[in-house]
């Protein structure tokens, strides 16, 4: 959700939109965490692909909580 300034421009509000609240959030996480021991559980040697950008370090994150870091 954004709000006008004086000058016109949209300025990002503080507050997240109702509709993201945390508890949504962590229901996608924990689907995300599903769906990647499901989907590796699939395969032989499962693969992810990893750019270094923000879509990236969301799954790597995922990947974490699902698999461990693996230390």
């Amino acid at each position: 959700m954004n709000a006008r300034t004086d000058n016109g421009l949209l300025q990002p509000t503080m507050h997240p939109p109702a509709h993201l609240s945390n508890t949504h959030l962590d229901a996608l996480e924990e689907e995300a965490i599903f769906i990647l021991r499901e989907v590796a559980g699939a395969f032989e040697r499962p693969t992810l692909l990893f750019s270094g950008g923000k879509d990236s370090l969301v799954l790597l994150k995922c990947a974490e909580k699902a698999f461990g870091t693996g230390r």
